[in-house]
């Protein structure tokens, strides 16, 4: 079956009425634990309950159709207030009907999560066959949607925040406006408040990025669910400008953060930093702006000489050939191998490549990114921190440092990603999206 993107997924979710799940192999990871006594234990993940806790809530029915029958099941629909928990089953679809005929609810509204053989016919019925991606090969084919995520490992949560998020129809993002600095300087933003008195994340772009790697799948998923989102481009990034002798450096950058802040005033604020813009949103907080949280994502990296090398490496390829040789270059290890694949076609096929203006603002980026002080009081920062890490990034990631900077952050969780690289934001913004949620609601109110 070809699969739906994800924009289609999420029109698909809005039509959905009823949200069946199968419970081993995707409710948990597959694996039983017996004891000396024959006894048999399962391990469900708390991140799923909270997700299907919330798709109930936002008014989906959601049903447990599983052939193992055991009380513990039993007990974790109880537990999660399910009214429909099928146990000891052989005919999953059979078990369906009856719960959707009950309902007066379509199969067409219907929208199942199998991971084995025995829920083909379920998934061949419904309509919307969704799977996991550690599913067998014949379900993987059925399924118009296969999560980021395990089956056991938050996938459940990954397929109910998107749920969540149709229900609720989405907002659209407002249009984008300029903070005036001066004459010639100004900082391009778009602001969403929050629905409700809740939080606002605030995305701190990597060097050369911009507000769109954000607003692509992150912003739009996060304010259908009733965030805030503030997203910026530095002075010298798209639409953000800078006059003659402005130096656009760790202090400059850190300055015009702080003063955003201060300006659009967006509620509760949490800071989601990429690579080094985790760096300039660490400086914000040390600098004494209030947040309620913040977000490193591939950030912490110890100085030296390696780090100096790879930075003066990259405005040494853009002085040569502009950012696209940069990209040539570099980017095949900043992405997983799925993203490297999908955008091999276009990389490596400009001929001749143009040196980057060194007036360009991309340019002084770079060059000013080389004396950036990554030596930073790690103990002083005093704020619930999340720290997200692709163990794929072949360019950054060393995980040793990673561990013994996350041990100096008093407050600090972390999530780690075996399949993203250094772009988690367009590698994996489903699971990205989560996480920030996870985040945000252990923060409290």
């Amino acid at each position: 079956m070809e699969k739906l993107a994800r924009s289609a997924l999420i029109e698909r979710l809005a039509r959905v009425r009823l949200l069946t799940l199968d419970v081993d192999g995707v409710l948990t990871d597959g694996g039983l634990y017996f004891g000396e006594d024959g006894g048999q234990w399962r391990k469900f993940n708390v991140k799923d309950g909270l997700g299907i806790k919330r798709a109930v809530a936002a008014g989906t029915e959601v049903a447990l159709i599983t052939a193992s029958n055991t009380d513990a099941i039993r007990h974790r629909g109880k537990v999660l207030g399910l009214r429909h928990v099928f146990v000891g089953v052989d005919d999953k679809l059979a078990a369906l009907a009856s719960v959707a005929e009950q309902l007066e609810i379509d199969l067409d509204s219907v929208a199942h999560m199998g991971d084995d053989l025995n829920d083909l016919p379920v998934l061949a019925a419904v309509g919307l066959p969704l799977t996991v991606a550690d599913a067998v090969d014949e379900v993987i084919a059925a399924a118009a949607y296969v999560t980021e995520k395990r089956g056991g490992d938050g996938a459940v949560r990954e397929i109910c925040d998107l749920l969540v998020a149709a229900r609720k129809g989405g907002r659209p993002m407002t249009e984008g406006a300029h903070l005036r600095l001066g004459d010639h300087d100004s900082l391009y933003y778009e602001f969403d408040p929050p629905e409700r008195a809740g939080r606002t994340f605030v995305f701190v772009n990597a060097l050369t990025g911009n507000t769109g790697t954000w607003q692509a799948d992150i912003g739009p998923t996060l304010r259908t669910v009733g965030y805030g989102t503030l997203a910026y481009n530095f002075r010298g990034q798209a639409e953000s400008t800078f006059g003659p002798g402005v130096m656009l450096d760790q202090s400059l950058i850190v300055d015009d953060l702080r003063r955003l802040i201060r300006e659009v005033a967006p509620p509760n604020p949490v800071l989601v930093g990429l690579s080094i813009g985790g760096l300039f949103a660490a400086g914000a907080v040390l600098g004494g702006t209030a947040v309620d949280g913040l977000v490193l994502i591939n950030t912490l990296r110890r100085p030296g000489a390696r780090l100096e090398w790879i930075n003066a490496a990259m405005l040494r390829l853009a002085h040569v050939g502009g950012l696209r040789l940069v990209m040539d270059s570099y980017l095949p290890l900043l992405v997983n191998s799925e993203r490297a694949g999908e955008v091999r076609g276009d990389k490596l096929v400009h001929d001749p490549y143009e040196p980057l203006d060194p007036a360009h603002g991309h340019y002084q980026l770079l060059a000013h990114a080389a004396e950036a002080d990554w030596d930073l009081p790690y103990e002083r920062l005093d704020v619930p921190t999340l720290i997200v890490t692709g163990l794929q990034d072949r360019v950054f990631y060393d995980a040793a440092d990673v561990a013994a900077l996350t041990a100096r952050i008093p407050d600090a969780e972390t999530v780690e990603l075996a399949d993203a690289a250094h772009l988690i934001p367009v590698e994996r913004p489903t699971v990205l999206v989560s996480a920030l949620i996870a985040f945000a609601e252990k923060l409290g109110t």
